[in-house]
């Protein structure tokens, strides 16, 4: 509403300004000083307060103005005092100063004192007795800077603009919650440019070892050693390897190799007997990549009672990053079954998940247990979804699969190129007691790590599968899994944004409507750099996309209501 201030004489306009005053307020907030100076305030001033407020100043002039204006020229005047302050709020901020001509007033012809002389250059309109109505809609209509048919115009379309207001607010919601976005690729992008920026950032530096994790690297060197080609021929060297990893008191050996078909009889026997006598020491996890419709892992019968396993499915990559699989759900209700991946396994040494009921699937939460551990550990997933299509080159996932994955930072997988966090398979086959020392109390993960079998491009280089999931091994030991902002953060968020967009381009309205957009858009940079530092600190991803939306679109609703 806009604030209209009235200057006019008592003793010679005082009846006109009632007249005005009253049609006025019935559409303005307006200043009156009969009315609004109370008993004992400094009406000075209340005045210039009121001035300095006011977005149209009207000036009643009536017949004897020019000649009061004369008289009182070396004292006290109040009426050229306001008329003063409000040609200079005119001259600097732009506001209308709107002369009324009452009771056969004309504009003085002779010069005015220099402080308000531009009064004379101003367009005075008259107020007339016998067209009272209709001047008084022609001021109504100048205070409000525009016609009562456009002024209705507007309203309609305001109207109409917070109908869609009203339609776009549970679309917005879910856009967000249906993954619309990420439909259209611009999670993903978002996500990417967090993930680059955050590490470009000074300071940044690549992840220090955990000393938990340890690969065990199936290289060049332990190829040439065995002379075989990589198979089942290998395993009486697996089974050497099983037998001398427990002997060095590793905490638990993860093969990242499958057993599904059978081999040679007496290598599958020596390696079931090396698993079965290892067993009571560390547990042993074997990777599967197929499940049958019953849920069976392809895994040799004979070796099942003594290793436990894990879905072996590298995942997704998402630009800078990879979606791995945590855990998967399939069936409904009691029913339901979760079957581990690869990575859990090894982290929780094949001690069983819980019921599928424990899985909270809304917060992507489950607590687990790990081996030779008297607490639980809360693991988090990153997001989740139910397959429509079975992933390429994963036969243990189907569709209908209710998938928890994490996001692995590509820019933060550990450098596993030397020892002590790779040790040569080499140096295990020929019993070491260097390499066998570096297993004390680990995790060790056994995977191919030669030629271009099963490589990835990551910001960090190119790493092998085994690597990728070594380091998701490291971050469910150092409890610093990825995070995404959940649904309530995520609205309250939005909200708060849509909001803040309103108010900066509520307040830089009027002669200032011209650097409200630039306004949102400073807003927008500040709030996406925060995004940055936000995961830099605490390795949660704020969609700053969505963040921009709401701002932009807070910001466009309160410009086209409060249109001037």
């Amino acid at each position: 509403m806009k604030n209209v201030f009235i200057s006019y004489r008592r003793d010679d306009s005082a009846a006109h300004a009632r007249l005005i005053n009253n049609e006025l307020s019935q559409h303005f907030d307006v200043f009156m000083d009969v009315d609004d100076i109370g008993w004992g305030d400094d009406f000075a001033q209340v005045i210039d307060e009121h001035i300095a407020r006011a977005d149209v100043v009207v000036v009643v002039i009536g017949p004897h103005w020019t000649r009061l204006i004369e008289e009182r020229a070396r004292g006290d005047d109040w009426v050229r005092h306001e008329v003063k302050a409000a040609l200079a709020r005119r001259a600097r901020d732009g506001i209308r100063v709107l002369p009324v001509l009452v009771g056969g007033a004309g504009l003085p012809n002779q010069p005015l004192p220099a402080d308000i002389d531009a009064l004379r250059r101003l367009d005075a309109r008259e107020l007339r007795d016998r067209a009272l109505r209709d001047d008084m809609a022609r001021l109504v209509e100048a205070v409000q800077g525009e016609r009562f048919d456009d002024r209705e115009r507007r309203q309609q379309h305001e109207r109409r603009a917070r109908r869609w207001a009203a339609l776009l607010s549970p679309l917005l919601f879910l856009a967000a919650w249906l993954a619309l976005f990420e439909l259209l690729g611009l999670d993903t992008r978002m996500q990417a440019l967090t993930l680059r920026a955050a590490h470009a950032l000074p300071g940044d530096a690549p992840p220090a070892w955990s000393g938990g994790v340890v690969l065990l690297a199936l290289d060049d060197e332990a190829r040439a050693a065995v002379g075989l080609p990589l198979g089942a021929q290998w395993r009486d060297r697996i089974a050497l390897v099983v037998g001398r990893v427990a002997g060095a008191g590793a905490r638990t050996l993860a093969l990242d190799l499958t057993f599904e078909e059978p081999g040679d009889p007496a290598k599958d026997a020596a390696l079931e007997r090396a698993l079965a006598a290892a067993k009571a020491r560390m547990p042993v996890v074997v990777a599967v990549q197929r499940l049958d419709a019953h849920g069976e892992p392809a895994l040799l019968a004979r070796l099942r009672p003594h290793a436990a396993w894990g879905v072996a499915c590298l995942g997704q990559r998402q630009d800078m990053a990879y979606l791995m699989p945590l855990l998967l759900r399939r069936g409904e209700g009691t029913a339901a079954a979760l079957w581990p991946s690869f990575s859990l396994t090894a982290f929780t040494g094949g001690v069983p998940l819980r019921s599928a009921a424990a899985l909270d699937a809304l917060a992507l939460s489950l607590p687990v247990a790990r081996a030779g551990d008297d607490g639980t550990a809360l693991l988090q997933g990153f997001s989740a979804e139910t397959l429509a299509a079975q992933p390429p080159g994963c036969g243990a996932m189907r569709t209908g699969d209710f998938v928890v994955s994490q996001l692995l930072d590509g820019y933060a997988v550990p450098a596993w190129a030397a020892a002590p966090a790779r040790v040569s398979l080499a140096g295990v086959l020929r019993g070491d007691a260097a390499a066998l020392q570096a297993l004390r109390g680990r995790i060790v993960l056994l995977g191919v790590m030669s030629g271009d079998e099963d490589l990835h491009r990551t910001p960090a280089g190119t790493r092998y599968g085994v690597e990728l999931l070594a380091a998701q091994v490291e971050g469910l030991l150092r409890g610093t899994a990825v995070r995404p902002l959940r649904p309530l953060p995520l609205w309250l968020m939005l909200l708060a944004l849509a909001v803040a967009g309103a108010g900066v381009a509520t307040l830089l309205r009027g002669t200032r409507r011209r650097w409200a957009w630039p306004a949102v858009a400073m807003l927008g940079l500040v709030f996406g750099l925060g995004c940055v530092l936000w995961f830099r600190s605490e390795q949660q991803l704020v969609p700053p996309h969505y963040g921009w939306l709401a701002l932009a679109l807070g910001a466009g609703l309160a410009r086209r209501m409060t249109r001037e």
